[in-house]
């Protein structure tokens, strides 16, 4: 199969040129391929398939759905709802997600890994390829959302028990590096060289995060949310981590999560490719604009691009992964080029991530071909289309 008539991007820029493939990856690239079967892109953008490295769910559903049984009757049941986010998020563009959980009791993160195991083996749409762990080791005085019953210090014979005694597909771990322990914890951890560790809802010094940075720390869970607000009095994390070059960040770019002068600022601070983005999507992420009424009386609201209570509190962000790659250019102001880059190159580099996210002779054939406005029109994995926008 053939790929031609695309803008293709490839290490920082679009370039025409054609993308010869088949299910067991990219075989070649360049102009004028000849073949029988063809894909015929009309001069739209071609991208290889989109990493989300943080979510944890969508649609209504959640990749933590074992933990949370009245929602089984309306959306089925956990491994039903895990099955239907990775193939509803193809329609956005999204071929790998790592899915994100965390703030459970030890039998309940062992009861989310089993089962994103077990649909691994033979699921429709974008892999569950990795783990992501985001709530295992968070200062408790800093984000009141978190259950207080499941807090912990970072510990091996934990973290080997909540993953099943197997890390092997652990990507993203998060930390607050002032939790006692941390360093030693970061010592163990790091020797697993798939493994990133992830500063986040952290109240640790700027000195304490370089501190774990020498330690191995390398990332940051959606930079700035999560963290100390900023004063230029006080050595916060966020300063510890902007001021130290080992230290890459996932980014919102929605435009409201981080204000746009200050997305832009990280992103020439920090360099560009050492930010990926993300869309944090959570179960009730994803939905059409309305107001949504649930058995136990809850009440929320989509409505522009946030989903909120009936006080109007902001409860999550409601955008897909589309659609806030289009905030990204429209609303933070990011380059063609630039949101091409952090969404659909770097998470795959900053993550280690070798065989896949980015269009590249023996990566996986994993592609998504979109309009100039971030509509998708064709998803790819493994050589396979999953997903066709017939309306486009």
């Amino acid at each position: 199969m053939i790929i031609k008539n695309a803008n293709v991007f490839i290490d920082g820029k679009f370039q025409k040129t054609d993308v010869r493939f088949d299910e067991s990856g990219i075989l070649e690239i360049g102009t004028g391929l000849k073949g029988e079967e063809v894909i015929d892109a009309k001069g739209h953008d071609l991208y290889a398939g989109i990493i989300d490295c943080h979510i944890h769910g969508g649609f209504l559903r959640s990749f933590s759905a074992n933990v949370k049984e009245d929602t089984w009757e309306d959306y089925g049941d956990p491994e039903t709802q895990a099955r239907f986010i990775c193939q509803k998020v193809t329609e956005n563009g999204v071929t790998t997600v790592l899915p994100t959980i965390g703030d459970l009791s030890e039998e309940d993160y062992v009861k989310c890994v089993r089962l994103i195991r077990k649909i691994r083996k033979d699921i429709k749409g974008a892999d569950p390829a990795f783990f992501h762990l985001e709530g295992a080791y968070m200062n408790p005085e800093h984000h009141s959302s978190f259950n207080h019953d499941h807090d912990r210090l970072p510990k091996k014979e934990h973290t080997l028990e909540i993953m099943d005694n197997d890390l092997s597909d652990l990507k993203l771990i998060s930390l607050a590096p002032e939790l006692p322990g941390s360093m030693e914890w970061l010592d163990w951890i790091t020797q697993y060289p798939q493994i990133h560790v992830e500063a986040g809802y952290t109240k640790a010094s700027a000195q304490c995060m370089i501190e774990a940075a020498d330690h191995g720390l390398d990332h940051t869970t959606h930079m700035f949310n999560g963290f100390e607000y900023m004063h230029h009095r006080i050595d916060g994390p966020d300063v510890g981590i902007m001021y130290d070059d080992r230290i890459q960040c996932q980014l919102t770019l929605d435009g409201y999560h981080v204000s746009p002068m200050w997305a832009k600022f990280l992103i020439k601070v920090k360099g560009i490719e050492n930010i990926y983005g993300l869309t944090d999507l959570s179960s009730h992420s994803g939905l059409p604009e309305g107001e949504y009424h649930f058995k136990n009386g809850r009440v929320i609201i989509a409505k522009d691009g946030f989903i909120r209570d009936e006080k109007g509190t902001i409860q999550s962000g409601n955008n897909t992964m589309d659609q806030i790659m289009r905030l990204a250019r429209n609303r933070v102001g990011l380059s063609k080029e630039e949101v091409a880059q952090i969404f659909c190159e770097n998470p795959a580099s900053c993550l280690g991530i070798r065989d896949r996210g980015k269009i590249e002779v023996g990566r996986r054939s994993d592609f998504v071909i979109m309009d100039d406005n971030y509509h998708v029109l064709r998803t790819i994995i493994k050589g396979e289309t999953v997903y066709e926008n017939s309306e486009r």
